[in-house]
């Protein structure tokens, strides 16, 4: 079974926070924006989508963990783990990175180093950000466009992910970026008891 669950200014630019004026460009914000989110090597959240809700740790390169309440996904980079924890379960799958499920991490670690950023509304408040493809035909996972949007410090509060006439929206608390992740936390191993079941 493959669960499909997946389907960022006030004071100077040059203010030690980082933070982008109200009365900055639209290109002085992307700057600000790109060097915020470019190029992450791990990241780790609070969200809410479609109901769920849930915690998410990730590292560049296909390793993640979801924390869902009763069950978890989890991905070495090599195979990914469906763990149900009241059933004593875990389903497992070959970890594929051209897959069509879209993620939070899938966002920023990858669409955000290929699509093309676009500020469409710069407020007292907020920044909406937008990602588009390069090229028609060069969109990932079918993507065709990705609106976030931003605090005045680019912190990360809304992704709007638009695939074809399909709209999923996650919510986004207490993001942070390049932080130590325990690897631990993105392996699994069945302890002795539970059921396995290998789709590899």
């Amino acid at each position: 079974m493959k669960i499909n669950l997946y389907r960022p200014i006030a004071v100077s630019l040059f203010a030690v926070v980082g933070t982008v004026s109200f009365a900055a460009s639209d290109e002085d914000i992307l700057q600000a924006f790109h060097k915020k989110y470019d190029n992450l090597s791990s990241m780790s959240c609070k969200f809410t989508s479609s109901g769920f809700q849930g915690t998410m740790y990730a590292v560049r390169g296909g390793k993640y963990r979801i924390e869902l309440g009763e069950r978890s996904i989890v991905s070495d980079g090599k195979a990914v783990y469906n763990i149900q924890y009241t059933t004593k379960t875990v389903v497992i799958n070959k970890y594929d990175d051209k897959t069509d499920d879209i993620s939070v991490e899938k966002i920023l670690f990858t669409l955000l180093n290929v699509y093309r950023a676009e500020v469409i509304m710069n407020t007292s408040k907020l920044v909406l950000i937008r990602l588009l493809p390069p090229d028609k035909d060069a969109t990932i996972a079918g993507v065709d466009k990705v609106e976030l949007t931003c605090t005045r410090t680019l912190d990360l509060r809304l992704i709007d992910v638009y695939n074809n006439s399909m709209k999923t929206t996650w919510s986004v608390q207490n993001l942070k970026l390049n932080n130590k992740i325990n690897t631990a936390q993105l392996t699994f191993s069945p302890p002795a008891g539970w059921q396995t079941v290998d789709l590899r």
